[in-house]
Parts: C-alpha cells; sequence; structure tokens
C-alpha cells in the first residue's frame, strides 16, 4: 500500500504508516522520529520502511547518530543505480 506522506498529520499517523519502526519506541522517541520524517517529507523526500527503521534504530540508541539528510543522499543514491 502506498502512503501519501502529504496527507499525514500527527504522530498516531506516523505510526500508521510504519508500525514495525514506531511502535517499539516510547512516546517521545515517536514524536521525535515523526518530527524528523515530517521534516523529511517537506523537503521532498519519500522515506520506505528502511529508512525509517534506520532511524527508529538510532533514536533507540542503537546506531550511530543518522541524519534525515543521510537517507535522502541515500535514497537518490539508490534512485540512480535503478
Amino acid at each position: 500500500m502506498a502512503v501519501n506522506f502529504n496527507t499525514i498529520r500527527g504522530v498516531d499517523q506516523w505510526v500508521d504508516a510504519f508500525p514495525e519502526q514506531l511502535q517499539p519506541l516510547d512516546s517521545a522517541q515517536r514524536a521525535d522520529l515523526a518530527e524528523a520524517l515530517a521534516l523529511g517529507v517537506h523537503e521532498g523526500w519519500k522515506p520506505t520502511a528502511e529508512d525509517a527503521q534506520a532511524l527508529a534504530d538510532q533514536a533507540a540508541g542503537k546506531r550511530p547518530e543518522l541524519t534525515i539528510q543521510d537517507c535522502m543522499e541515500a535514497a537518490k543514491e539508490s534512485t540512480k543505480s535503478e
């Protein structure tokens, strides 16, 4: 199912879009991740489940710092190689 990121409003709708990635986080981590995803989408990014998982892992302290810019650049590189 394709997600229309332009219609997502609020943390709960981000959780609905990426339940496996956001549900394990605590409420503060979910809010931070939802804000990061929304900012990225505002800049033209279309996050994948893998992108959301990478950011969720970072929010949970399971990986080093990763920025939205890192994800956007990785997405651009993957589309160039296709």
